[in-house]
């Protein structure tokens, strides 16, 4: 299945498998003549635009137990259980500790102990770690940007570009998020399979788009990813891109390139939208505009 999603996307054995093993490795595993552990077929269909879920895999008890251990740590993560998570981490480092630890293994951990220095506002720390978790697999990325991403690198390269943001160094922030957009827009894959990232990269560089005055350009960029989340069902961030295209139709409306009537429209959607998903902090800040509005004598309720 891998050799086959691999040929139909046009993607080279070095290519997929930089950074995650030799490509020698992977031709064996094309060929069914060495053993494939869960996590790194997990990366491998990642990159393919695909995740592991979607199909049958077999695997040691051990190992399977381990798959499952940090499913449940992304859950807890979820559901803000953080102290619960990370008990549940140090477990798991302290259990694969005592085995022949791979770098795939180290990423993972690195990863989620980074979201703990976020968390302590260690930000510097944080970019120093998930650089270095970064680096693991995405070789030379600094210097030659961007290529084939699996949906944990994608994360990471978020999480990056956010700490930045915490950090106010936006001139370091916008070019990944920037490389994230161009990468996942030329991702010739199913839109349902880069749903997530897609919006969610989107509803964080259109606030530079609209900082630079290209309003058009953000509420189009808003428009694709409202469209791709609702064709996908993917919903979790039509919210924020509901409530950036507002932001957008705002500043085209104070150039005078829309009528006040489709800036109020906009505002009015985000809102109900906002509420309904629980947003509130979104939807208050909202409704603080239409009340205002209001008050000139524009609304009639």
């Amino acid at each position: 299945m891998i050799r086959y999603l691999r040929e139909k996307q046009q993607i080279s054995l070095g290519c997929l498998s930089r950074g995650l093993c030799s490509m020698s490795t992977l031709s064996r595993i094309e060929n069914n003549e060495r053993a494939l552990s869960i996590l790194l077929a997990q990366r491998l269909l990642g990159r393919l635009g695909w995740k592991i879920c979607e199909f049958e895999s077999y695997c040691s008890d051990k190992e399977f137990d381990w798959y499952e251990r940090r499913i449940e740590i992304q859950e807890l993560k979820k559901q803000k259980d953080l102290i619960q998570m990370k008990n549940m981490l140090e477990q798991y480092e302290a259990e694969t500790r005592s085995k022949q630890r791979d770098h795939l293994q180290e990423q993972f951990l690195m990863k989620e102990k980074a979201f703990f220095m976020i968390e302590e506002e260690k930000y510097e720390e944080a970019v120093l770690l998930i650089k270095e978790a970064i680096s693991l697999t995405v070789t030379g990325w600094e210097e030659t940007g961007i290529s084939l991403l699996g949906f944990e690198e994608i994360e990471l390269f978020c999480m990056l570009a956010d700490v930045y943001e915490r950090l106010q160094e936006r001139e370091s922030a916008y070019p990944i998020w920037e490389q994230l957009l161009h990468y996942l827009e030329n991702r010739k894959v199913n839109k349902r399979q880069i749903a997530e990232p897609y919006t969610y990269v989107i509803s964080r560089i259109v606030p530079y788009i609209l900082a630079c005055k290209m309003a058009r350009k953000g509420a189009e960029l808003c428009e694709k990813g409202i469209q791709t989340a609702s064709d996908t069902l993917n919903l979790n961030f039509c919210c924020e891109l509901l409530y950036w295209k507002a932001k957008c139709i705002k500043q085209l409306y104070q150039y005078g390139k829309v009528e006040k009537s489709e800036l109020i429209q906009s505002y009015r959607f985000a809102y109900y939208v906002c509420s309904s998903f629980g947003k509130m902090e979104l939807a208050q800040e909202i409704q603080e505009y239409l009340k205002g509005e209001a008050k000139d004598g524009y609304l009639s309720d």
